[in-house]
């Protein structure tokens, strides 16, 4: 260890201790840094002044292979015995932050982010579609669907069809989809609840067939019981269709709503 006065880093009249360490010591020093970094197998003789019995060997063939130091004499030998300067000791400091330490980060970074991203899908309102193959009718009815366009399913009596939401669920929205022929007759569209020892509940309903004739998609008025999270235990759930004239076809009913807490 040696004394001196660095007017650099010290005031006058003060002194600095400076540690003078060789190339080797500082490459014990690269050997702890990079059992952080993915263990890698390489060559013998780094350098041709670096034995592969040296104790500090696979530490240089590890900050060679990294791009942690490019040696000596241009490139030709290691000097292992050598003095690291100062400016050398920040150079190799940058240079595995640039090369070792950042990409981690970056690594790391992009795996945040993903995270966050799969946690905003599952955050987000999910939408379930219930296709006229869906529904059904009782005796003495029929139910026809069609599979020339414009397609969907009628009936003379009420359709209707089960609905699957998770437990805990709160419905968002529920869209009726018809195909409508005829703008004078009456179509409605309500989702039920009914429970193991009670009378079935309308909770959602609404005409979809109020509108003008062709396509139409219409939400529908969800009620104060609807807005209420979906229980299971408790009930089992439907959407039900009642028209008043073959021409309305139903198309679909989908239905948005929050996931569970």
């Amino acid at each position: 260890m040696l004394v001196t006065y660095d007017p650099a880093f010290t005031t006058p009249g003060s002194i600095v201790m400076t540690l003078t360490i060789s190339k080797a010591k500082l490459a014990i020093g690269v050997l702890v840094v990079a059992l952080l970094a993915p263990a890698t197998a390489f060559a013998t003789h780094s350098w041709p002044d670096v034995d592969d019995g040296r104790f500090y060997a696979d530490a240089v063939a590890w900050a060679k292979a990294n791009g942690m130091t490019t040696g000596c004499d241009n490139g030709a030998n290691f000097c292992p015995e050598r003095n690291v300067t100062r400016g050398e000791n920040i150079t190799f400091a940058k240079r595995y932050d640039d090369l070792v330490v950042q990409p981690k980060f970056t690594t790391i970074d992009a795996a945040a982010e993903a995270n966050a991203a799969d946690i905003a899908r599952l955050d987000a309102d999910r939408i379930i579609s219930i296709g006229p193959a869906a529904f059904t009718t009782s005796s003495p009815y029929t139910l026809t669907r069609i599979a020339a366009s414009p397609g969907g399913a009628y009936s003379t009596g009420t359709m209707i069809a089960p609905i699957s939401l998770p437990q805990g669920a709160v419905i968002a929205a529920v869209t009726a989809h018809v195909y409508d022929d005829d703008v004078g007759s009456n179509m409605t569209v309500r989702v039920i609840r009914e429970g193991i020892t009670e009378p079935h509940e309308t909770i959602v309903s609404g005409d979809p067939s109020s509108g003008s004739a062709g396509y139409q998609s219409i939400d529908l008025n969800i009620l104060a019981s609807g807005s209420e999270a979906v229980d299971n235990t408790i009930y089992s759930y439907a959407a039900v269709v009642t028209s008043s004239s073959v021409t309305k076809r139903l198309k679909g009913v989908s239905i948005t709503f929050s996931p569970p807490a």
